[in-house]
């Protein structure tokens, strides 16, 4: 595995994979089942972040409950079988949508955290920030107070312990920061804005160059000055997120999974500006910015959308509506693969109320304006189509085609999970940890 995790090669983990199936399947009944247990399940969750195999996923999901189920109360170790089972299960809800796993990773949370209760544990830290990831998804979906609260507490302790020069110490700050900006963005409080930023720059510092986190550092970073520089319009503090950004993009390779969320929000962060001065070089800035963003394939579907209609609507604004026919064309062409069944239904229906009646019209209002209208057809045509298979999806689940054909449904499942495997574009990823 640590050889999987350093050079990438798929045959690593599928060799992880059969020798930990085998340590379970030979030794029943041994002492050690639970560990052989646990091995296995990260073996196979760390196969599907790498393909998108849900199949995968779900199996880590079960192998990792019943280790948890095999292991004693006073067993040191159950602490860390329950943490990742968390941590799949916040995973699988981010893929799949479906609120009952949050729950239940909060729950697995709170028990690997009730299990190690003295902060002289050495994995004391680890395991609240961990807590700290689920409680902070289940705010961001539900709004209760209580859930960011308690995600800010926690990630505030893990950060106590680390001490300076801990390998995990940028990410439980990078985690800290984004729990005081979900908590400005839901409640408006600019002093948790303040807060997020100062966790920010320390979990910078604590980065230095060649540190895997620091690119995420810096992009989380750039982020939370962003929001303030919408909030207060200071020039500093834009100055400083598009230099976080630029350098975010310069520590991580051509395709790193975070790239087109950086590109994204660097594009943004233009756009806010041009809003704000109608400089037209920060409109050239932008259009380059985003769309890169919106052609990085591995990209989540939801990001390059989002990414591809405001920089439609941008152009259209400032230039002419004639001028943003491409960029809406894009923006459609991409609806299809967001408004998929194998999305969580309720994640579905806000893609769909968010993009799917007025993005084709929208986009046909350019085409009129440019005078193409068998393209102004088209794009109508295309997201009339998405409507309609919707509709008809919701009288004929995905889950009836996986009882006819089980095969057949867990493939389309899982073709849709490798396109969309990662978070969308937003205050940026909550980095989690994989024991």
């Amino acid at each position: 595995m640590r050889r999987y995790f350093h050079g990438g090669d798929p045959h690593d983990v599928d060799r992880a994979v059969e020798a930990g199936a085998a340590a379970v399947a030979t030794n029943p009944a041994e002492y050690y089942q639970p560990r052989f247990l646990s091995n296995l399940g990260n073996a196979l969750w760390a196969r599907s972040e790498g393909t998108g195999d849900l199949t995968d996923l779900n199996e880590a999901i079960d192998t990792f409950q019943r280790a948890t189920e095999a292991t004693p109360v006073t067993n040191p170790h159950r602490a860390t079988y329950l943490s990742n089972l968390g941590n799949a299960l916040r995973a699988r809800f981010q893929r799949m949508g479906n609120s009952a796993d949050l729950d239940r990773a909060v729950v697995a949370g709170s028990a690997a955290v009730a299990a190690t209760a003295s902060p002289g544990h050495p994995e004391w830290g680890l395991h609240r920030s961990n807590l700290s990831n689920a409680l902070l998804a289940r705010f961001d979906r539900g709004g209760v107070v209580a859930d960011v609260d308690g995600a800010t507490e926690a990630y505030g302790e893990a950060v106590a312990q680390a001490a300076p020069g801990h390998p995990n110490r940028p990410m439980f700050l990078t985690n800290l920061g984004n729990s005081w900006l979900s908590r400005f963005e839901r409640l408006g409080d600019p002093a948790d804005l303040n807060r997020a930023i100062e966790a920010g720059a320390r979990a910078v510092a604590a980065a230095g160059p060649g540190h895997p986190q620091r690119a995420p550092s810096l992009s989380n970073l750039g982020n939370k000055l962003l929001a303030r520089y919408r909030l207060a319009g200071d020039p500093a503090d834009f100055d400083g997120a598009v230099e976080a950004m630029t350098e975010a993009l310069g520590a991580i390779g051509a395709h790193h999974p975070l790239r087109a969320t950086v590109l994204s929000n660097l594009g943004l962060a233009f756009l806010d500006r041009f809003e704000r001065t109608a400089d037209p070089l920060d409109l050239h800035r932008a259009r380059e910015a985003m769309g890169r963003a919106v052609e990085v394939d591995v990209a989540p579907a939801g990001l390059r959308l989002r990414a591809a209609r405001r920089l439609a609507e941008a152009i259209g604004t400032a230039e002419e509506p004639a001028a943003a026919v491409p960029a809406y064309t894009r923006a459609v062409g991409l609806l299809p693969l967001v408004a998929w069944h194998g999305v969580g239904r309720r994640d579905q229906q806000q893609l769909l109320e968010e993009h799917g009646a007025s993005l084709g019209r929208d986009a046909a209002g350019a085409a009129i304006a440019s005078g193409q209208l068998e393209l102004t057809a088209m794009l109508l045509e295309q997201g009339r189509a998405v409507l309609w298979s919707e509709l008809m999806n919701g009288r004929t689940d995905l889950a009836r085609l996986r009882q006819a054909h089980p095969a057949l449904g867990t493939a389309l499942t899982n073709c849709r999970a490798v396109l969309d495997r990662l978070p969308d574009a937003g205050p940026g990823p909550i980095i989690g940890h994989l024991n």
